[in-house]
């Protein structure tokens, strides 16, 4: 993994490397420059975060460039899960083998609920 470092040179300006750990020790991949101000500072920091996103080719999990699209948890509701594929595949079998003719919804839930048991047994029975 590539990180940025900024050390102190012999001038009394500050260089920006980027480096990788191997071995526990650090070693410089590519040398971004030298600067003297905050500003220049900056924008190195910035031409070397730019050259690792290059280097690597891979897109970051966390990206850094809007804030906004960060979901905070506090402030999340759980609205619930719902089940429908399964729901859907088993009506749907249910109608091929003939047992769409249950008219009442309670016994056709329980119907998928006995396939489900069934599927689950059959899992175990596998592992």
């Amino acid at each position: 993994m590539l990180k940025t470092r900024v050390v102190k040179t012999a001038s009394n300006a500050q260089a920006v490397q980027v480096i990788r750990y191997y071995h526990n020790q650090q070693r410089v991949v590519k040398h971004i420059g030298s600067c003297h101000t905050k500003e220049e500072l900056d924008r190195m920091l910035f031409l070397a975060e730019k050259w690792i996103k290059d280097y690597m080719g891979q897109t970051s999990l966390f990206p850094e460039d809007d804030p906004n699209m960060t979901l905070h948890l506090e402030e999340s509701v759980f609205l619930g899960v719902h089940y429908n594929f399964f729901y859907n595949l088993i009506q749907t079998i249910q109608k091929e083998i003939g047992l769409e003719t249950l008219t009442h919804s309670l016994l056709s839930d329980l119907v998928k609920f006995a396939y489900l048991s069934q599927l689950q047994n059959s899992v175990h029975l596998i592992y």
